[in-house]
């Protein structure tokens, strides 16, 4: 299975994550947190969710411009039957 790669602060995704983590011990699970605007009055923004990041193996607080490209699907993805092709707007 290989590295693995979430970008959530949703509480809902423990269960899934923590049975990747029973099921899947050596795959390595990394969090990167969503950009959320400050909490209103704070000037702070939001912080991680201790029950997915205590899951994870590592955690960023956002990914640069140069990560988030090199993420990024092929423009053609081959799959069985066909290729499909990344709409040009992503």
């Amino acid at each position: 299975m290989g590295d693995r790669i979430m970008v959530s602060n949703d509480s809902d995704a423990e269960p899934a994550l923590a049975a990747i983590r029973q099921d899947f011990p050596h795959t390595m699970i990394g969090f990167v947190m969503p950009i959320h605007p400050p909490a209103p009055g704070t000037g702070s923004h939001r912080r991680a969710r201790g029950s997915l990041t205590k899951l994870a193996d590592w955690t960023l607080a956002h990914l640069t411009d140069k990560q988030l490209h090199a993420a990024q699907l092929p423009a053609k993805v081959p799959i069985s039957k066909k290729s499909n092709l990344k709409p040009p707007h992503w």
